[in-house]
Order: C-alpha cells, then structure tokens, then sequence
C-alpha cells in the first residue's frame, strides 16, 4: 500500500515591523506586538534587524538587538529566548534569529540600542511568521 503524500505550503505574514534612527544608548521599542491575533504564534517566527548608515551621517559605533516578551501589553518586559545571534553590529550589516514563542508571555517588543552615547546608525526591525499551510 502506498503512502500519500501530502503537499505542504507555507504562509509569509509580516507581523510589524519599525525604522528609526539610534543616536545614543537610549533603547529604541517596537509597540507591543500580540502574538496570539490570527493564531500568528503558530509556526516559526523570525525577526530581523539591519543597521545602516544613518542620514545624518555615515555608520558610527555599534548597536545591539533585542527581543522582549511580557505577559500583558503594558507588562514588565524580559528577554526572550532567541536562535541565532542578535550580538552587536559594528558595522552596517543585518542579524537574523528565531524567536521561540512563549505561551505564558505572548507580548513582544523588537529593541534596538546603541552602544555608547556617539552611536549614528539607522535601524530596521522586521518581525516575521512562517506558517505551515495545507
């Protein structure tokens, strides 16, 4: 007897996303993000950062990304659990990571922050879903 096989799609949905422009180390949050609206925690979740030259003047110093969760929108908000390295960016560059989903707390925020008070950078956060489809 042979086995079926089933073909698998998979979904794309950009979630929320945010640009501006990090000038020192103040941190720079997303809104909270509600990852259970329209069952978006179901599957794989990406997030990705880039850095680059800012239009006040070139790429100066690094920049550090983030991930935080909270388990209410206007929470304490903790760092999340993340695959990948979200490790500073000395330079103009991009970082990708996975955000494992936590069911306790389903409120994140991206975060971006400069690494000392002469940081000139301008950031990118892009939060992703990849859902299986049938």
């Amino acid at each position: 007897m042979a086995i079926p096989r089933w073909d698998c799609d998979q979904s794309v949905e950009v979630i929320a996303g945010f640009a501006a422009e990090v000038n020192d180390t103040t941190p720079l949050l997303s809104s909270a993000i509600d990852l259970t609206l329209n069952d978006r925690a179901r599957g794989k979740l990406l997030v990705v950062f880039r850095a680059a030259a800012s239009p006040s003047g070139a790429f100066a110093h690094g920049v550090t990304f983030t991930v935080t969760e909270s388990a209410s929108a206007a929470g304490v908000y903790t760092a999340c659990t993340t695959s990948g390295s979200l490790a500073i960016v000395s330079a103009a560059g991009r970082r990708t990571a996975s955000i494992n989903f936590n069911n306790a707390k389903p409120f994140i925020k991206l975060v971006a922050t400069g690494d000392d008070a002469d940081t000139l950078a301008f950031v990118t956060g892009l939060l992703i879903a990849i859902k299986p489809t049938i």
